[in-house]
């Protein structure tokens, strides 16, 4: 198999090599390990039980980026298929089968159309390897899966609403999740007149654990407008992943609401101690252990000003731990034991929809007068 520096058999866990100019690195070294490897079989068909022609075939594993199986693939006429040298693992194995301007688009050409037409279908299963051969699969074609939305603005808003002809909907791998995800290149899906958009129209959507990401031009923290929430299926997607799994609907409703009524956090922090008030850092993190990952959405902080007086704006509405600390590396507040470990001593607060809440913080002075 593969092997890159100095011993992965998955580039995501290759170590990176720096060089500068004019500089000759030396001891490089690769380190090759023996790998038992598997074999993945078994056959694609279409609704009909018939075996489809032109078909993709790919393979992701958990934790890295897809690649197309077309260089250890074997397609046969009768929809039967063979993945050659796989190393032990989680894997999606995905078969798409697309015709008409919709290939053309999945390949970056040109279509005839604004909106591609033609056929799209998929099928997707989750194997796991673990030395010995998989095969048996029987991969049946359905209409491949989509995510549309629109954009909502909160009702009875004043403020002007913004331009949304540059605004755009990004999908991105959640890998953190530990399921094999695949995001091929793609383009974002781009808010319309209508405040609509949608993705996967060409097959470039597989199931997975997904984050969604809107981008709107002009937008500024406490100002104007800001992303509320992202809900899809009665829950906010902005705190946790979208997962898509292969009996998901073929198309899956999101909802981005945007308000202009901001939320504010502000107070005075008084240390009790020696230390001026700006020497510290001002955390606020949420009770729910849930969102201590990945976007950290609802976790800020805050430095004081020299009188001590700190601020955080739009803060999603819920309820959270106060803290301030002097010693803070950058990956603390990514580390959900280091959030444990600071939330017993912090002060609980809760914040609404809008409102502008004062919460001041008196630090205990230890019993070394320090």
């Amino acid at each position: 198999m593969p092997v890159f520096h100095p011993s992965a058999f998955v580039r995501d866990d290759a170590a990176p090599v720096a060089v500068r100019a004019g500089e000759e690195r030396a001891n490089v070294d690769i380190t090759m390990r023996m790998m038992t490897t598997a074999v993945i079989g078994g056959q694609i068909l279409d609704a009909g039980g018939y075996a489809p022609s032109d078909v993709e075939v790919w393979l992701t594993k958990a934790g890295a980026s897809g690649v197309s199986a077309s260089d250890r693939t074997i397609m046969r006429a009768d929809g039967t298929f063979r993945l050659a040298r796989v190393t032990p693992g989680r894997y999606l194995v995905a078969a798409r089968a697309i015709s008409g301007d919709m290939y053309r688009s999945s390949l970056g050409l040109p279509a005839s159309a604004a909106k591609p037409t033609g056929t799209c279908k998929f099928a997707a299963e989750d194997v796991r390897v673990a030395g010995a051969d998989v095969t048996g699969l029987t991969l049946r074609l359905r209409p491949c899966l989509q995510i549309t939305g629109r954009v909502v603005f909160a009702p009875g808003a004043a403020t002007a609403l913004p331009a949304m002809s540059g605004a755009a909907v990004r999908l991105e791998a959640d890998r953190s999740s530990g399921v094999p995800t695949f995001v091929p290149p793609r383009a974002p899906g781009k808010v319309g007149a209508d405040d609509r958009f949608s993705l996967g129209e060409v097959g470039d959507l597989l199931p997975g654990t997904y984050r969604l990401q809107i981008d709107v031009p002009g937008l500024e923290v406490g100002r104007g407008w800001w992303l509320e929430s992202g809900t899809a299926g009665g829950r906010d997607i902005l705190d946790g992943p979208l997962e898509i799994t292969a009996a998901s609907p073929a198309v899956t409703e999101v909802v981005f609401t945007f308000t202009d009524r901001h939320t504010a956090l502000a107070g005075a922090l008084e240390t009790g101690s020696r230390r001026q008030p700006h020497e510290y850092m001002v955390i606020a993190f949420p009770t729910n252990r849930d969102w201590w990952r990945t976007p950290f959405r609802r976790v800020r902080t805050a430095r004081p000003d020299l009188k001590g007086r700190y601020e955080m704006q739009d803060l999603p509405p819920g309820e959270y731990y106060l803290a301030a600390l002097t010693d803070l590396a950058p990956d603390d507040l990514r580390d959900s034991d280091f959030l444990a470990s600071i939330a017993s001593t912090g002060i609980r607060t809760t914040i609404g929809a809008g409102e502008q809440k004062t919460q001041n913080i008196r630090l205990a002075l230890p019993a070394s007068g320090r």
